[in-house]
């Protein structure tokens, strides 16, 4: 999944989860003809329906900036090598601003859309998508997993080196019995 491939500042996740919208869940794959094969199983197997980016079509356009925007979205954005074009392609037309107020005040002529921090959406043809959500989002809760994981690591490390200690300990005591015997 594409959410999966990428990281994203705190600050910025609502932004990037509002720009990037379901394509957070299709699938990175490299082809045309992977995408074929994969639309026809789930054709076949009546598996429901699946979006793909094609990774190798991502050359990017410029990258856009326009004078009261924090900037373009996709510099917001962490991947690995591999997605980068991808990333700049899916969002280097996006701009990022910090309220609402900012993104009605700019020309939407400069991007493709607009996102504010809390996650509302600006779209040339006069579309605006906003509310609120109860939950994280996507990006969100990868976050929250990979925090949770490195958590898991660092207590991992720190049994390890109790365990360590509590042997040391022991044979001391150990020691200890058998000089006084």
């Amino acid at each position: 999944l594409l959410g999966g491939c990428l990281q994203v500042e705190e600050r910025y996740e609502k932004a990037i989860e509002a720009a990037l919208g379901e394509r957070l869940q299709y699938l990175v794959i490299e082809d045309y003809s992977a995408a074929t094969e994969a639309l026809g199983f789930l054709q076949k197997t009546k598996g429901g329906r699946c979006g793909f980016i094609l990774r190798q079509q991502a050359t990017g356009k410029p990258k856009v900036d326009a004078q009261g925007s924090l900037g373009c979205a996709a510099q917001f954005v962490e991947s690995s090598e591999l997605l980068r074009s991808t990333v700049d392609l899916i969002l280097g037309q996006t701009l990022v601003v910090e309220r609402l107020e900012q993104a009605m005040a700019l020309p939407l002529r400069e991007a493709a859309m607009v996102v504010t921090l809390a996650g509302e959406v600006f779209y040339p043809a006069g579309i605006v998508l906003g509310g609120s959500t109860q939950n994280d989002g996507f990006l969100a809760q990868q976050r929250q997993i990979r925090q949770l994981q490195e958590g898991v690591l660092h207590l991992e490390q720190a049994e390890q080196h109790d365990r360590a200690a509590q042997q040391i300990l022991e044979q001391q005591v150990s020691d200890l019995v058998k000089a006084l015997n």
